[in-house]
């Protein structure tokens, strides 16, 4: 197991043309690829955990006008163990274009807490979906952040005849009643909620926990973990308990079991990518 942190790499000043040439003696000073910092707007560096350039390079970042904010992770296995694994947090691939099903007729109710200012958006009733959007996908999520995975009959099917655990499944409509070769789709709905993430997990708070709606916002810096005693009866899907992200845009996390990631292997079905969810 290999992880990785990224750290976002904001200018201090205005260097206009030249970050290209920081950027290159930056990542020659800490001695990884150059194709590992990428220049956007910021600059981010992905840098393996606990090496050299993982230690030293808010100072170096410092020393060619950028302040590195270490923001997130990323993780590479080895196929034994993602075969030894018992539990996956599970990433969908996003259907349509950025439009959000409150676009079409899915009514919400948007929960706002005055405590800490977080939205919560519920569905109400039926999830109309742009279907030509998501043809073709078994399994996706749109761009809200509020558990809006659609699946597909196939995928229905295989959880159903699979016999597992922690979901419902409810018909999900074309918003205009309007399309061609019409087809079925399915708004799966998590019912399985994880306990708290394990302490030593370590995280950005944003919000923070609110007493008053029982919601917490933070940012990941590693892998998801939780304690082995505390995890024993968890379904084959399950929602993490934090919402990940700032704002309205957290969501909370997907984690599911060893025979969701053989049943999505085994029957080929695109676009989902997993990590190891460790037991402490």
């Amino acid at each position: 197991m290999i992880e990785y942190r990224i750290f976002m790499l904001y200018p201090l000043v205005d260097y206009y043309n030249d970050h290209d040439l920081r950027l290159n003696m930056l990542a020659d000073e800490l001695n990884i690829d150059r194709k590992k910092i990428r220049h956007f707007e910021p600059s981010y560096a992905k840098i393996e955990y606990g090496g050299f350039a993982y230690q030293n390079i808010k100072m170096m970042a410092e020393k060619y006008g950028y302040n590195a904010v270490e923001n997130t992770y990323g993780m590479k296995y080895s196929k034994t163990e993602m075969s030894k694994a018992s539990l996956f947090e599970m990433k969908l691939p996003i259907y349509g274009k950025g439009d959000y099903t409150e676009c079409y007729q899915t009514k919400f109710s948007d929960f706002y807490c005055e405590k800490c200012g977080v939205h919560q958006y519920i569905p109400m009733g039926d999830i109309y979906i742009n279907k030509a959007e998501f043809r073709g996908k078994d399994i996706a999520t749109s761009m809200k952040c509020n558990n809006e995975i659609i699946v597909s009959d196939k995928m229905k099917i295989l959880v159903e005849e699979s016999v597992l655990t922690g979901v419902e499944f409810y018909p999900a409509y074309h918003y205009n009643n309007k399309i061609k070769n019409d087809f079925p789709a399915w708004h799966m709905r998590v019912k399985s909620i994880m306990p708290p993430i394990d302490k030593s997990m370590p995280v950005n708070i944003l919000e923070g926990y609110c007493l008053l709606c029982k919601g917490h916002h933070i940012l990941p810096l590693s892998y998801v973990r939780y304690q082995l005693n505390e995890i024993k009866s968890a379904s084959d899907f399950n929602l993490s308990v934090e919402k990940f992200g700032p704002g309205w845009y957290g969501s909370p996390k997907l984690i599911i079991s060893k025979k969701v990631y053989d049943l999505i292997r085994d029957n080929k079905i695109k676009g989902c990518k997993f990590e190891i969810v460790v037991a402490v």
